[in-house]
C-alpha cells in the first residue's frame, strides 16, 4: 500500500507529511516539557524554571502555527487529488480507444462524487497518519517503560484490551445506523410517491393502504431511531469515553501510590496521564486501519483500471501520470 501515491502527487504529499510529522512530533514532546517545567517547580530552581517557560511558550506559538501549516497542506492534497482524477478522466475520454473501452458516465459520476470523497484520504493522507501513530506509539510506550515499567505495562495491556473492545461494539452502532437510515428513505419514498399520485385516486382504497403503510414505517422509523439513539450514548459514554477515563483514572490512583511510597516523583503525575490518554487515538486507528483500507480498495482498484486503459494512437496528447499504476494487467492496456 505504499508503493504509490495514487492520485496525489509527490511533492504535494511530500509537504503534507513533513508538516503533519513535524507538528505532531511537537504535540508528542508537549507532555516532557511539561513534566520538566513542574519538576523545577518541585525543586524550586528558578532558572531552569524560566528557561522552560520561555520554551513552553515558543513550542507553544510554534505547534498552533504548524497546525495551521499541517491544515493547509492537508487540503492541498484534496484539491491535487481530485484535479489530477479530472485531468486523468478528461484525457482518457479525449483519447479513449472506442473498439477497446470500458469507460462509461456512470462510472465516471460515481467516481468523481460518492467514491473520491469515500476514499480520498486512503490515497496519501491516511497512510501518513498510520506510519506516525506507530512512531508514536513505540515513543510513548519508550518513555513510559523509562519512568515506570510496572505502570506502563499496566497502560499498554488494558489500552490493548479495551481498545478492540471499543471498535467492535462500534460496528454494531453502524448497523443500527444503517437500519434507521434504511427507514427514512423508505419513509422519503412514501412521500414521493404521495406527491407524484393523481387527484383521482386521493380518496380512494389505495391511499387509505398508503396512509396504513405510512403509518406503520413511521412507527419502523421511530422504533430504529430510538435504538440506533441508545445505542449511540451508550458508546459514546460508557463504552468509549467511559473507557478512556477509566484508563486514565486508574493510571492517576496508581502513579500516586508510587509517588506516595517515593518511587517517582510529583511530576511523573501530568507525564504518565497526558500519555495513557494519547494512546488512545492512534489505537484505536491503528486497529481499524487495515480494514477501511480494504473498504476502499475497490475504488482504488477502478483508478488503476482507467489509469490503464488503452488509449487511441492517433489522439495520443501528453497528460498527467499517475505514479504506480503505469502497468496493471488489463485487457486494454497500451504498450
Amino acid at each position: 500500500m505504499f508503493r504509490h501515491f495514487l492520485l496525489t502527487s509527490r511533492s504535494t504529499g511530500i509537504r503534507f507529511a513533513v508538516t503533519y510529522f513535524f507538528v505532531r512530533c511537537l504535540y508528542l514532546i508537549t507532555p516532557l516539557t511539561t513534566t520538566a517545567l513542574i519538576h523545577s517547580v518541585e525543586i524550586r530552581d528558578r532558572n531552569q524554571f524560566i528557561v522552560l517557560a520561555l520554551f513552553y511558550i515558543v513550542l507553544f506559538l510554534l505547534t498552533q502555527w504548524m497546525d495551521y501549516q499541517s491544515d493547509i497542506a492537508e487540503g492541498n492534497c484534496y484539491t491535487d487529488s481530485y484535479q489530477n482524477l479530472l485531468k486523468l478522466i478528461r484525457r482518457k475520454i479525449a483519447n479513449r480507444d472506442y473498439r477497446c473501452t470500458e469507460l462509461s458516465l456512470d462510472e465516471i459520476n460515481q467516481l468523481v462524487g460518492q467514491d473520491f470523497e469515500k476514499a480520498n484520504r486512503y490515497f496519501f493522507v491516511e497512510i501518513v497518519r498510520f506510519v506516525y501513530y506507530l512512531f508514536s506509539i513505540s515513543f510513548i510506550v519508550f518513555v513510559l517503560f523509562s519512568q515506570s515499567w510496572q505502570i506502563a505495562a499496566v497502560i499498554v495491556v488494558v489500552a490493548a484490551v479495551l481498545i478492540p473492545l471499543n471498535l467492535k461494539t462500534g460496528n454494531t452502532i453502524e448497523d443500527s445506523s444503517n437500519d434507521s437510515l434504511e427507514a427514512m428513505r423508505t419513509l422519503k419514498s412514501m412521500v414521493h410517491d404521495q406527491y407524484m399520485t393523481d387527484r383521482e385516486s386521493r380518496f380512494s382504497s389505495i391511499q387509505q393502504i398508503n396512509d396504513s403503510l405510512f403509518e406503520k414505517g413511521l412507527s419502523d422509523f421511530q422504533k430504529k431511531n430510538k435504538r440506533k439513539n441508545k445505542e449511540q450514548a451508550f458508546y459514546l459514554n460508557i463504552v468509549s469515553y467511559g473507557s478512556m477515563n477509566m484508563l486514565i483514572t486508574f493510571v492517576m490512583i496508581l502513579v500516586c501510590f508510587f509517588v506516595f511510597k517515593g518511587d517517582l516523583s510529583f511530576s511523573t503525575l501530568y507525564l504518565f496521564n497526558s500519555y495513557a490518554s494519547q494512546l488512545w487515538s492512534p489505537g484505536e486507528f491503528i486497529f481499524e486501519f487495515r480494514a477501511k483500507y480494504k473498504e476502499n480498495a475497490p475504488i482504488f482498484e477502478k483508478i488503476r483500471k482507467l489509469s490503464s486503459m488503452k488509449e487511441s494512437d492517433d489522439l495520443k496528447q501528453t497528460g498527467i501520470i499517475v505514479s504506480g499504476l503505469e502497468n496493471m494487467e488489463n485487457p486494454c492496456i497500451s504498450h
